[in-house]
């Protein structure tokens, strides 16, 4: 009977264990998902950009995450930026046709 009891309260803690692990990992689970649907939410729409401080253009923010590891970056909420226009540091006649690339992906709209 005493080896049975002790068995009861080895497989009741082995399960206890188990419950411990798994609560854990639902946290982190549950964690990266917040991530991913905050991201989500950040990178839909449109964003205006103050290309060299001289032009305004608006985009789409998935044009330019889709496509670069900094505007992916950017916009992942990584980084805080301010409200209303991104300030991109570029020579806007060349920016521009960087977004007509990415906006096409077609290297013939570039001439």
């Amino acid at each position: 009977l005493a080896l049975e009891e002790r068995r009861i309260a080895e497989l009741r803690a082995a399960v206890e264990a188990q419950g411990e692990d798994l609560r854990a990992r639902r946290a982190e689970f549950e964690a990266e998902h917040d991530l991913i649907k905050r991201h989500e939410s950040i990178t839909a729409g449109r964003v205006k950009l103050n290309v060299g401080g001289e032009k305004s253009i608006e985009t789409s923010v998935e044009t330019l995450a889709s496509a670069s590891l900094f505007f992916r970056a950017l916009f992942s909420g990584a980084w805080k930026k301010e409200e209303g226009e991104v300030f991109v540091d570029r020579d806007p006649k060349y920016f521009e046709v960087l977004l007509t690339f990415l906006r096409s992906r077609d290297a013939d709209a570039l001439r």
